[in-house]
């Protein structure tokens, strides 16, 4: 269910490495999404898609923040994609 808080979130594969992400949607919602996308081989997430195909149940996922506009998640989604190096 979409919601107008926007979600900043990480996924991290075993290996360390990470993906950060945002959504209006629940996390859950957007894991399921990731891992659909997955099995028809979205272009825009490849390496993304990739690991959740190799690691599947063990990447971990956390919400970093919550937002109340989307122009705020996107700022702290750049923010977080250079702090983390993903």
């Amino acid at each position: 269910m979409r919601t107008d808080i926007y979600t900043v979130y990480k996924a991290t594969s075993p290996k360390g490495k990470c993906y950060v992400g945002i959504t209006s949607y629940s996390l859950e919602n957007r894991i399921n999404g990731h891992v659909k996308a997955s099995k028809r081989n979205d272009k825009r997430f490849c390496r993304f898609q990739n690991a959740i195909k190799k690691y599947k149940e063990t990447i971990s996922w956390e919400v970093l923040e919550l937002c109340s506009s989307k122009e705020e998640a996107l700022f702290l989604e750049k923010y977080y994609v250079k702090y983390y190096d993903s």
